[in-house]
């Protein structure tokens, strides 16, 4: 699930620009913390893999894993897991992986944008005076970059609602 590039940098020993990389510290970050709040929510409710904290933390990596990078490879039957886990499970496969890698999903890279364009028009009306550009990894986006991700995302939404409702007229859960 990670950009291609990255490989590329870890060859030619170019550890600073892994480093200084937005996409891949929030993609791991959200690895870290689907797969944190997850094994708690499965600990606390007493779901718990063989009532073993380390089994239960290498099955949910596994399939924190397998949801983002939209694989499809399972270890354990999560449709068992909790509601809020599995809901967890669904916001992530939304997410996947990030730009530059065979991982399905919207990139992460287009909700750091999304994210950082919704701050930057908050903080707009809060200062109207002020200029606010988009920047990632120290470069700023261009305003039609920023305007792409954005259309992209409500369209998105918008056909997932609209296919939402459709397929709810057939009483499917």
């Amino acid at each position: 699930g990670v950009n291609f590039s990255i490989y590329f940098f870890l060859i030619c020993r170019k550890f600073n620009l892994i480093r200084q990389n937005t996409e891949l510290k929030c993609y791991l970050l959200i690895i870290f913390c689907a797969v944190a709040i997850v094994t708690a929510n499965l600990m606390l409710t007493g779901n718990a893999i063989n009532g073993d904290l380390g089994e239960t933390v290498r099955h949910v990596s596994f399939t924190v894993g397998s949801i983002i990078t939209t694989t499809g490879f399972a270890t354990q039957d999560f449709d068992r897991w909790p509601q809020y886990s599995r809901c967890l499970l669904v916001l992530i496969m939304f997410i996947g992986a990030c730009a530059g890698s065979t991982g399905g999903g919207l990139k992460v890279s287009r909700f750091i944008i999304w994210w950082k364009s919704i701050k930057n028009e908050l903080e707009v009306f809060v200062h109207p005076r002020s200029v606010k550009a988009v920047e990632m990894d120290g470069k700023t986006i261009e305003r039609d970059t920023v305007r792409a991700v954005s259309v992209y995302m409500v369209v998105f939404l918008l056909v997932y609602v609209i296919s939402v409702l459709l397929l709810s007229l057939d009483q499917f859960d």
